[in-house]
C-alpha cells in the first residue's frame, strides 16, 4: 500500500509542527519583547478559533488549525527558551540547584498543558507538540557520555514500565500519563548521543540510525503506546539525515526538484513503514529549509506571507495522503 494510503500520522503531525514551529519562532521572536509576543499571539489565537467557527472548507479548516497550533507553540518554545534551561546559555557549570528549579518548571509546563487539554478534542495535537519541544530542552542535560550498556538498559527499563505507570498515573488524574511519555521520548536522546559517539563515520551512523528506527517500529508494534516515541525518534533522525544531505552542498533547484520526487515516489510507491515516513520528514525539512533561504532575503509582513504560502502548500499536498 502506498504511503498515501496510510494517511499522515499523528507523530508524523507533531514533528510537522515541531519544525514549523521554530521557523515562524525565529521569525517573530527578532526584536520582540516578551510582552508584546505573548499579546500578540493571544490576539492572534483568539481571532483564528473565530475565523475556524465560520470556515467549513477543509483547507481553509485545516490552515487554520495549523496557524492555532503554531501560535500555542511559539508561545510555549519562548517560554522554554525564557526558563533558560540548558547550560549554553551561560559559560560555566550549572548549579544543580538552578537545573532541577528548571526541570520542575518545564515539567510543571508540560503537565499543565496536559491536564488541561485530557479530554479536549484538537485536530492537532498540542500536547504531543509541547512533548517534542520538552524533550529537545532537556536534551543538554541527558548525554550518554559513552556509557552504552547503562544508556541502553535503563532505556529499557524504561519503555517496560512505561505502560503500567502511565494507566496509574490516568487514575490517578487524567493527563499525568504525559510524565512517562515524556521519559520515553527523553530516552531517545539518550540513545541517538549514545549511536553518534559510538559510529562517528557518516555511513556507519546513517545505517545505525535506519536500524535503530526499525527496532523503533517492531517496538510499536508490540507496544503501541511507544507511538509517541518512535514519531518523536522520527523527527530527530530525519533532522539528523537532513544535515547530512546538506553537507553534500546541493544546489537549491536541485534540492526543491528532490523534494517534488521524493512527493511524487511517496504518492505512488511504498517502500516500507519506516522508510516512507523518514522520506516524508525528509520532504517536509527540505520545504522548512528551502522557505527559511527565502525568508532570509525578505523581511516583517513579507516573511509571514512566505511562511503561510508554505503551511497553505503543506495542507494542499498533505490532502494526496489522504
Amino acid at each position: 500500500m502506498p504511503f498515501a494510503g496510510t494517511q499522515v500520522t499523528r507523530s508524523l503531525e507533531s514533528a510537522v509542527s515541531t519544525g514549523l514551529i521554530r521557523t515562524v519562532y525565529s521569525i517573530v521572536v527578532q526584536n520582540t519583547d516578551t510582552e508584546i509576543l505573548l499579546l500578540t499571539c493571544a490576539c492572534l489565537y483568539m481571532h483564528l478559533q473565530l475565523l475556524s467557527r465560520l470556515v467549513s472548507h477543509t483547507i481553509l479548516s485545516n490552515i487554520l488549525s495549523r496557524c492555532m497550533i503554531l501560535v500555542l507553540g511559539v508561545v510555549a518554545l519562548h517560554l522554554t527558551r525564557e526558563i533558560q534551561f540548558s547550560s549554553v546559555d551561560g559559560t560555566g557549570d550549572v548549579p544543580t540547584a538552578s537545573t532541577a528549579a528548571r526541570l520542575i518548571s518545564l515539567t510543571s509546563m508540560l503537565l499543565f498543558v496536559s491536564v488541561l487539554l485530557s479530554g479536549f478534542t484538537m485536530q492537532y495535537n498540542f500536547v504531543n507538540v509541547f512533548l517534542y519541544i520538552f524533550a529537545d530542552a532537556i536534551q543538554s542535560l541527558m548525554q550518554s557520555d559513552g556509557s552504552g550498556m547503562l544508556t541502553l538498559s535503563v532505556a529499557f527499563v524504561t519503555c517496560s514500565v512505561a505502560s503500567t505507570a502511565s494507566q496509574v498515573l490516568s487514575q490517578v488524574l487524567p493527563g499525568l500519563e504525559v510524565l512517562m511519555q515524556a521519559v520515553t521520548t527523553a530516552n531517545v536522546n539518550l540513545v541517538l548521543d549514545l549511536v553518534q559517539d559510538n559510529c562517528p563515520a557518516p555511513l556507519a551512523h546513517i545505517s545505525m540510525l535506519l536500524v535503530l528506527m526499525h527496532v523503533l517500529e517492531v517496538c510499536k508494534v508490540v507496544r503501541s503506546d511507544l507511538a509517541d516515541t518512535q514519531g518523536y525518534a522520527e523527527y530527530k533522525i530525519s533532522a539528523l539525515l537532513f544535515g547530512y544531505i546538506l553537507s553534500f552542498h546541493i544546489d537549491v533547484q536541485m534540492l526543491a526538484m528532490l523534494v517534488g520526487c521524493g512527493l511524487f515516489v511517496l504518492r505512488n510507491l511504498s517502500v516500507s513503514p519506516v522508510l516512507d515516513q523518514l522520506l516524508y520528514l525528509l520532504c517536509i525539512n527540505a520545504s522548512i529549509y528551502l522557505t527559511n533561504l527565502a525568508i532570509g532575503s525578505v523581511h516583517g509582513l513579507l516573511a509571514i506571507l512566505t511562511m503561510l504560502c508554505l503551511i497553505i502548500s503543506f495542507e494542499t499536498v498533505k490532502i494526496l495522503f489522504e
